[in-house]
């Protein structure tokens, strides 16, 4: 015997000509895969259980404020710890390393490491020197393609540059696939002997992404959810992405 509209809560929309329920709309309607994003997140409408997917974005941190230069260091910090507070139960999740981008899966435990940190201290080449009085030199030289490009993310004594070496006026730094660029002022020196002892008292410190992923795997963990409303949050630097059973549309 057909279930008719208005008989054990079916809407009246999920019925057909007939007066037969589409099922698979019913079904849609009862229990579905929802997802939401952000930190925090607040969802009311979730089924006991732990959630379907669970992807944690990591960024870097950098402290302070304003442009920065060898007289405004700004530090960079990663994460190797991630605290999740949940309605349905905490959970603490060491990464065995500090992590400055990247995603976590929790589910399976993989995690992507996207953006890494370089120390830089020592010159590599020097390029020259343009009209601007601006002396450009490598700090770093890989054989293949290791960065994007101008990936720079932050670094902590120097702004982040995107222009030619002939047009560039101002100190920075700069990147390409391969190298890593460093621009000075002459004033800090002209030969790789005076860039080495400026750098040694002020090394640059750079956060940047990655061309391909590193990828390593930790242990994995469920986060747990309540029925009905689920309040969930991470540290500051963290993006959440949940996917999991609602009940209702």
């Amino acid at each position: 015997m057909a279930l008719k509209a208005g008989r054990v809560g079916v809407d009246p929309k999920y019925v057909d000509s007939s007066g037969k329920p589409i099922i698979s709309d019913v079904l849609q309607n009862v229990l579905h895969i929802a997802t939401v994003s952000g930190n925090p997140v607040d969802f009311k409408n979730a089924l006991e259980g732990n959630a379907q997917d669970v992807k944690i974005a990591i960024r870097p941190v950098q402290a302070g404020t304003g442009t920065q230069s060898p007289t405004n260091k700004r530090d960079i910090s990663g994460t190797d710890t991630i605290t999740i507070t949940a309605t349905g139960g905490n959970i603490s999740k060491s990464l065995g390393q500090t992590v400055y981008g990247g995603t976590l899966d929790l589910d399976s435990g993989i995690l992507t490491i996207t953006q890494i940190i370089k120390t830089y201290n020592e010159v590599v080449n020097v390029i020259g020197i343009n009209a601007h009085n601006i002396i450009n030199f490598t700090v770093e030289e890989q054989a293949d393609n290791t960065y994007t490009y101008a990936s720079t993310v932050f670094a902590d004594i120097l702004p982040n540059q995107t222009t030619v070496q002939a047009d560039t006026t101002t100190e920075g730094i700069f990147n390409n696939p391969k190298y890593v660029y460093v621009r000075l002022s002459t004033d800090r020196g002209t030969t790789k002997s005076e860039l080495d002892t400026w750098l040694a008292s002020n090394p640059v410190v750079a956060c940047l992404t990655l061309l391909t992923p590193q990828t390593v795997t930790i242990s994995p963990d469920n986060l747990k959810l309540i029925k009905g409303n689920n309040i969930i949050s991470a540290d500051s630097n963290i993006t959440l992405y949940i996917s999991y059973v609602a009940v209702g549309e």
